[in-house]
């Protein structure tokens, strides 16, 4: 997934959207009839009247670079019954990126998160055939729910004025990623025990990771932990994910990033991760450590933009580990939009 930032409307975008709807295939996509700025201009106007209402939530989708590339929305927001639709669109140049999955994992945070709804429906036409393929990339949705919510998918069809197919996302399925208390201590001592057992397991023998695990997760250390920048990743209420780092002066050592074996593949690493970048300072710098034999968090960093600084042997409550010290910068996303 792309890392991103969602920015709500301002009146300044208008340009830099009327440019990216103006491509044929967004506009295809879309079944746009937008023909002037002047159009985009009311379009955001009326969005933002809308969000005044309580009636949509839309964002600005914001890349690593400050580029505005597209938009995603909460629309026709039923607190009542705790649902609403979403929808979300990418300029043409980006599609095929991963950006799709990445608003819509920042928006849905905010769908369950703070505007506390049950559930999201995520429609597509039957012949948008680009929507149905980026929409299944998402782990968490439930295709094909016509037949569940028919009122939903007859409402759809009426709007699109064409066959659709509908999907939702239930906030019990979903993995909602917020900052870590003392009464998450139990849940994040379980998985932090699972996970060590799945990865170190061949790497360090039992009775060492136990050893550090009874010190490192010991509940008043794990307290201490808190009080710096410690997230958990929770789904249907419960914790499946942590991640944790020590911010020192302009750089951040990563002390932890693990899920519970069952929360594997559906890219709440990279959120957790992401939660943490987020908060650090301008400029600023990363580090992790991984150990030798760690082939799958060795990629994982790999693949988010760490690199290997220095390689050590360290001695590890007995056991001599040859360690890794991987490290990135992580410019906070820039707040302005390109033109």
């Amino acid at each position: 997934m792309k890392r991103i930032a969602l920015q709500p409307h301002s009146l300044t975008y208008a340009d830099r959207i009327f440019s990216l709807t103006s491509a044929p295939e967004v506009k295809e996509a879309l079944g746009l009839q937008v023909d002037t700025v002047d159009d985009t201009i009311d379009f955001l106007q009326a969005v933002m009247a809308e969000e005044l209402d309580g009636k949509t939530v839309s964002r600005a989708i914001i890349n690593e670079y400050g580029d505005l590339i597209g938009i995603t929305t909460l629309m026709f927001i039923n607190r009542e019954s705790g649902t609403c639709s979403l929808g979300t669109w990418i300029g043409h140049e980006y599609w095929g990126q991963g950006y799709n999955v990445s608003a819509k994992y920042a928006i849905l945070q905010i769908a369950f998160a703070e505007l506390g709804l049950k559930r999201v429906f995520i429609g597509a036409r039957l012949v948008n055939k680009r929507s149905q393929a980026a929409q299944k990339k998402l782990p968490f949705i439930t295709w094909n729910v016509e037949a569940d919510f028919p009122e939903m998918h007859a409402a759809l069809e009426e709007k699109e004025k064409q066959p659709c197919l509908l999907n939702v996302v239930h906030r019990a399925h979903f993995p909602l990623v917020r900052l870590a208390s003392t009464r998450d201590i139990p849940s994040v001592q379980e998985v932090a025990r699972a996970a060590w057992h799945r990865i170190y397991e061949g790497l360090i023998p039992r009775d060492v990771q136990d050893a550090f695990w009874d010190q490192a997760y010991e509940p008043d250390r794990l307290t201490k932990r808190m009080e710096s920048l410690f997230w958990v990743a929770e789904r249907g209420g419960k914790v499946i994910g942590f991640a944790d780092a020590v911010l020192e002066k302009r750089s951040a050592a990563l002390q932890a990033i693990y899920l519970h074996p069952d929360a594997q593949g559906a890219g709440i690493g990279t959120w957790l991760l992401y939660a943490i970048l987020n908060e650090l300072p301008k400029s600023s710098s990363i580090t992790a450590e991984v150990e030798t034999g760690n082939v799958s968090g060795e990629q994982f960093y790999m693949s988010r933009g760490f690199t290997c600084t220095a390689q050590y042997d360290n001695d590890f409550f007995g056991h001599t580990l040859r360690t890794k010290r991987m490290q990135r910068s992580c410019t906070q996303i820039k707040k302005g939009v390109s033109s």
